[in-house]
């Protein structure tokens, strides 16, 4: 079964996805927030982090070295594109993780920064990014484009089967 990875930030909700669409796996990266889900997800490989950035148990890196916490080779043209500054440096890493992990679509919780350069982004990394739960429509659609699920116009549950 072909896998699709979907990269999440902070406070993307992904909740009608993991119900409707199994074949994706969801990443994120612990950087804004101590307080993350119980059940966390697949932990993304992290780009140009510190250790103050990363809200997890040490044992949650055991897949993880120091080196792999570099930035990727398109960091700094994701980063023109974000915008330079310290209240973008959180987004910029987690676009870049999005992309050093494999990640073929993007989940922002608001219309900012990325949500906002959305086409450039794709342009440089090839991910599509969607705003959660604004675009949960085209991002089902996306997905069913991929074929990786099925139309959605006459779906009666999110929990039947695809």
């Amino acid at each position: 079964m072909r896998k699709i990875r979907i990269y999440c930030d902070t406070g993307a909700d992904i909740s009608k996805l993991k119900t409707t669409v199994p074949q994706c796996e969801f990443y994120q990266f612990p950087y804004d927030s101590p307080d993350r889900p119980k059940k966390p997800l697949l932990l993304a490989m992290p780009s140009g982090a510190q250790w103050r950035d990363c809200h997890a148990a040490w044992e949650e890196f055991s897949e993880v070295t120091w080196d792999d916490f570099k930035e990727s080779d398109l960091y700094h043209q994701i980063k023109a594109v974000i915008g330079i500054g310290p209240e973008n440096r959180r987004d910029v890493l987690h676009f870049d993780s999005a992309y050093k992990t494999g990640c073929q679509i993007f989940l922002t919780s608001d219309k900012g920064h990325i949500w906002l350069k959305k086409i450039a982004l794709e342009s440089i990394t090839k991910i599509k990014t969607f705003c959660t739960p604004f675009e949960l429509k085209e991002i089902l659609e996306h997905l069913t484009s991929l074929n990786l699920a099925e139309s959605y116009e006459n779906r009666d549950t999110p929990s039947s089967s695809i």
